[in-house]
């Protein structure tokens, strides 16, 4: 009895590029004249999602850092209809005329770009005109390096500008690390016929395509890859004036039927994304190059027991470009053993692998309400995933979780937008900044004032050391925090921090000439940041400079480790430290912490700021600092 066979799903793929970045344009159209010309990018490629859409098919976008800067609502539109958010590089440039360093820089930039504007991963890229070849197979280990899973952009066949007909017509592995899918291919005559799309699909008889497609499918058993530009369906696009008939004939544009066509094979063929993996392909020699029914991700609560599940979490945590330090697992033993909140910390699994992680806790207390909250004490949270399915998946758990706990709200502290139709809390902002190479680089690049603060307290003779403990720490940041009218959290949370992460919490002290701490601040490390995140001082700090002194000590030591991003931290608009951090030329970045309403009318203001508080603020400084350090704990606990 035969068995029926598996059914073939093939990658639909669009090169998200506009008609003045053809790359046989390039002679007519000046790179430096672009945002200077109409772009019709959006109009485009909304009518290819729509059209998808009809069609119930997905894809795969290659998409240009270029557009993705312009029109960051088109990359979010394009993640959130469902389909792969992958890289076209940066500025439309050939690989084949770029250094290895530049190439690196091209295609880090734009991964970088996508990731931040969607809040996905990108694991795909694609050369510009399938640049590739023979001649710079060296781009491969760039793609590993800047942590590419998957490249298609090797076209097996022989051409004027690209090629490199003796490559594998089908998916294989270029190192441990990185596939290569190279653009489809007919093996007819011994030679290798162009059947992927583009420009052939422009000019073959629609039959022709179809009949090379199935070819691909029933006989050989393989995917196929289609692929098009969105300027391909343009027909009312500027003409380009002064191209010689060659061109003219290779980059012909507005086929009187592309759209009905690519929508034929919509309909003929299952089209997908190409996806992350390529699970069972064959990989040594001839291999599916699209996964054809993807298992769902299925949403897990971390056990906080399971050391095994909490170092797969971590491992995904540290790889995913949305993660940071508060999406680590050790978090969840902190707040369980220190605060006694139940912790449900979320996440996604897709055949044995963590793809997405969504960290929450369970606030009670009677003075401030009810929350579900991601992340209590971290100023940043929310979702980090590698794809919009794992994070839809977690946020529609994390909201029926909220509303099964009968919470007011879940509050999601995202760093960037994810829900327009949510509330959002505007009242804080955080600031990054890059730390350069060279010691006296970051030295001048401090504005002239606070730069004088800073040598100031190197002349007066301050000195910083690592301490192995919280002690000075502690007795630096209750006395601080109790002059601003706040209660501190107990000591026992600041060594609890230091036994979960080790050598990633680390404590600096500065010193006064005669021995005494005068400053100190608490610093998480994560990848190549550093986050100065809870800090006190003395009164006397002020006329030395130990502030500044302090956050220099420490951007210099980071310097000196290659550490790569100072991480200011979270402020409260208009407030004293809002000022000082810009006072460094750091500049604000908006957080948007979003919330979900369910019994409430809007979002709570537990905060300072709230006039309601003033009057037990002035009564919290007039405390005795033993007895406000007592019972500290017991309010503080609740206002994470």
């Amino acid at each position: 009895m035969l068995m029926p066979r598996e059914p073939i799903t093939n990658a639909l793929t669009i090169d998200v590029e506009d008609y003045f970045q053809v790359s046989a344009f390039a002679p007519y159209i000046d790179r430096t004249t672009w945002d200077a010309r109409e772009c019709r990018i959006e109009r485009n490629v909304g009518f290819i999602l729509d059209l998808l859409e009809r069609k119930n098919a997905s894809a795969t976008f290659f998409t240009l850092g270029w557009i993705a800067e312009r029109y960051p609502a088109l990359v979010r539109r394009i993640v959130a209809d469902g389909h792969e958010l992958a890289s076209h590089g940066y500025g439309h440039e050939r690989a084949s005329d770029l250094s290895e360093p530049a190439f690196f820089h091209d295609i880090d930039r734009s991964k970088k770009l996508l990731e931040d504007l969607s809040g996905v991963a990108v694991q795909g890229y694609r050369a510009p005109s399938f640049s590739i070849g023979t001649g710079n197979l060296w781009a491969f280990e760039c793609l590993t390096r800047a942590g590419y899973r998957y490249s298609s952009s090797v076209y097996p066949i022989k051409h004027d500008h690209y090629g490199m007909p003796d490559s594998p017509r089908f998916a294989y592995r270029v190192n441990e690390s990185l596939i290569e899918i190279p653009i489809t291919t007919l093996r007819l005559f011994d030679r290798n016929l162009p059947s992927s799309g583009g420009g052939y699909f422009r000019l073959f008889p629609y039959a022709l395509s179809r009949w090379m497609l199935q070819q691909i499918n029933r006989t050989e058993q393989e995917s196929a890859i289609f692929y098009f530009h969105p300027w391909e369906l343009d027909a009312g696009q500027p003409r380009v004036p002064g191209i010689n008939l060659k061109t003219r004939f290779q980059a012909l544009r507005e086929h009187p039927a592309h759209a009905g066509s690519a929508g034929g094979l919509a309909e003929r063929f299952p089209l997908g994304p190409h996806g992350r993996a390529l699970p069972g392909a064959r990989l040594g020699r001839r291999s599916r190059c699209a996964v054809s029914s993807p298992s769902p991700s299925t949403v897990h609560r971390l056990d906080p027991r399971d050391r095994a599940a909490a170092h797969r979490w971590d491992e995904f945590v540290m790889a995913c470009p949305q993660a940071t330090f508060f999406h680590r697992a050790g978090w969840q033993r902190v707040l369980r053993e220190v605060y006694r909140h139940d912790t449900h910390f979320l996440y996604t699994e897709r055949e044995g692998r963590v793809t997405g992680v969504l960290p929450l806790a369970h606030v009670r207390s009677l003075l401030f309400g009810n929350s579900l909250t991601g992340l209590p004490f971290a100023v940043y949270g929310g979702v980090a995933a590698e794809t919009a399915e794992a994070a839809k998946a977690l946020e529609d758990e994390a909201q029926a979780l909220a509303r099964r706990l009968g919470v007011p709200h879940l509050e999601l502290r995202n760093v960037q937008r994810r829900h327009e139709d949510w509330p959002a809390q505007d009242l804080y902002v955080t600031f990054r900044k890059d730390i350069l190479p060279e010691e006296e680089a970051n030295m001048l690049a401090i504005p002239r004032k606070q730069r004088a603060m800073v040598r100031k307290g190197i002349k007066n003779g301050l000195t910083a050391e690592i301490d192995p403990g919280v002690d000075r720490f502690f007795a630096l940041y209750a006395d601080n925090v109790h002059r601003h009218g706040t209660p501190a959290m107990p000591k026992r949370y600041f060594q609890a921090l230091r036994d979960e992460f080790g050598d990633d919490c680390e404590v600096l002290t500065v010193l006064a000439p005669d021995g005494k701490p005068l400053s100190s601040v608490l610093s998480f490390y994560f990848r190549d940041e550093v986050l100065p995140y809870y800090a006190g001082d003395d009164e006397a700090a002020r006329d030395l400079a130990g502030n500044d002194f302090k956050y220099w000590e420490l951007m210099r030591r980071a310097c000196a480790r290659g550490l790569k991003v100072f991480d200011y931290g979270r402020s409260k608009l208009g407030t004293g430290s809002y000022s000082f951090k810009k006072n460094w030329g750091f500049e604000p970045q908006t957080l948007h912490y979003e919330y979900c309403l369910y019994k409430r009318d809007s979002i709570p203001q537990n905060n300072p700021n709230n006039a309601k508080f003033k009057l037990l603020i002035e009564a919290w400084r007039r405390m005795p600092i033993g007895l406000a350090n007592w019972l500290g704990p017991f309010i503080v606990r609740s206002l994470g």
